[in-house]
């Protein structure tokens, strides 16, 4: 398995080369190493099949970040009391609680908030419309300054992938070991926002203030989703961007997610 998954890698790194996308070339490096590391130390139980790893261990050795982290919605578990506060006091998160629901039914529920047209657009992009996350309780940086990764701008989305993963792997799991930085679905970062603006403690308040949040959804075969606004007076809205083209106002946002053993 560890040498597949290297292969995988070493094909994505070639990928990413031909494309001189520099930073994710890089990133996937250092994650091949970390695979490296992880199997000299055992983790990978003297490489067992994947029948007999834990789901959560088969899904952590998925190569493709797009696909581990859809994958990894499904392990997500509360955070204990220790833990948020932790992530509260320590590192100045703020802790959200996102609804079962497609963006199709965030959008209805409160159309205001949204773009003139927003519910129409989205449920013309049947990922969009259709796709259900399970209900999560995220945490995510509110600090204007630190809520993007500071170098995800203009990057493409396999290479914000990469970041948030790294992010991950150098912050936050020093910290928490069964924690993980994740990028989000678009009714995740749109939930998020909505519920930030709405709560007593932030009221008024938003998260996306004059930048979007790159989403694992497409909008189209070579578009993804992203969520935000232009200016902090706009409302929230919904667009997207060529999956490997980075832009200037487009940024990587990490959400920490907790999951079960």
């Amino acid at each position: 398995m560890v040498e597949r998954i290297q292969e995988i890698l070493a094909g994505q790194m070639q990928d990413a080369r031909n494309k001189s996308d520099i930073r994710r070339a890089k990133g996937l490096k250092n994650l091949a190493k970390g695979v490296a590391r992880a199997d000299a130390r055992g983790w990978f139980s003297n490489d067992a099949p994947l029948s007999q790893l834990t789901e959560r261990e088969r899904i952590l050795a998925i190569p493709d970040l797009r696909e581990r982290t859809y994958e990894l919605l499904s392990l997500v578990r509360e955070p204990s009391k220790e833990e948020r506060e932790v992530l509260e006091k320590k590192m100045n998160l703020v802790i959200l609680s996102l609804e079962a629901k497609p963006l199709s039914k965030v959008v209805a529920a409160d159309p205001n908030y949204f773009w003139d047209g927003e519910l129409d657009y989205v449920n013309g992009k049947s990922e969009l419309r259709d796709f259900t996350p399970p209900a999560l309780v995220v945490a995510i940086n509110p600090d204007p300054k630190h809520i993007a990764l500071h170098d995800s701008f203009i990057q493409s989305r396999p290479t914000q992938l990469v970041m948030i993963e790294e992010y991950s792997q150098r912050v936050i799991e020093k910290e928490f070991p069964d924690a993980k930085a994740i990028m989000l679905p678009a009714t995740g970062y749109a939930q998020a926002d909505w519920i930030y603006n709405h709560r007593p403690e932030t009221k008024s308040k938003i998260l996306f203030r004059n930048f979007y949040a790159r989403a694992l959804d497409n909008t189209s075969g070579v578009y993804a989703a992203d969520v935000g606004r232009y200016r902090p007076d706009y409302r929230l809205h919904v667009r997207g961007w060529n999956v490997d083209d980075g832009l200037g106002n487009v940024g990587g946002v990490p959400a920490v997610v907790f999951l079960r053993k």
